[in-house]
């Protein structure tokens, strides 16, 4: 790993850090109009996907940040591009494995928290067949959220979006970010990189 990749790792923490604040008070509005409707009350939990797009749009930003960090102290330069299998592919087998491990332990943690569990607009007259169940892995989880970022950010060109379905797991996308933080945090073994975020 050269030192100018080494040194990119502090800023694309940051940034990633950044993102998913910008990421926690439309979320917990959601959650809160989650837990309303679970309460009976009738009110929706949004109204278009448009209200979503922001925080959709950082949550798979900070997850493609986090990749890119974890490609650079893996030895590999960090390609360019959004897709999140793509950035995720190279990684060594051991940190697979590991992100593996921490995604189902984190996914366990946030499945019973009460926050809302995802969101799905079904933009046709066809009824969606979609399983909207939680990715069992991590490579799951990713393949997923594979384009969400692309998709969320470019809403306004939804008449190319092919399946007419807009969907998003927030507690996929909760287990990756926790499970990435720490595999960060912890890269084989070492404490390389200090990441405040819980």
């Amino acid at each position: 790993m050269s030192k100018s990749d080494t040194n990119k790792i502090p800023f694309a923490l940051s940034a990633a850090d950044t993102f998913l604040k910008m990421a926690d008070a439309p979320y917990i509005q959601l959650s809160e109009r989650y837990k309303a409707r679970l309460a009976g009350g009738k009110e929706d939990l949004v109204s278009n996907p448009g209200q979503l797009s922001p925080l959709v749009s950082n949550v798979s930003f900070a997850i493609e940040l986090l990749l890119k960090v974890l490609r650079i102290q893996d030895n590999s330069i960090a390609p360019r591009g959004h897709e999140l299998l793509k950035l995720f592919a190279p990684l060594d087998v051991s940190i697979k494995e590991s992100l593996d491990q921490r995604y189902v332990q984190h996914l366990s943690q946030v499945l019973n928290s009460g926050l809302a569990p995802d969101v799905l607009f079904n933009l046709t007259s066809v009824a969606p067949k979609i399983d909207t169940s939680p990715a069992s892995t991590f490579k799951g989880a990713l393949k997923n959220m594979n384009k969400a970022f692309e998709k969320w950010r470019y809403l306004y060109e939804l008449e190319d979006l092919p399946s007419g379905i807009l969907y998003f797991n927030f507690f996929e996308s909760i287990a990756v970010v926790k499970s990435l933080q720490e595999e960060i945090a912890n890269f084989k073994g070492q404490a390389l990189v200090k990441f405040e975020r819980k």
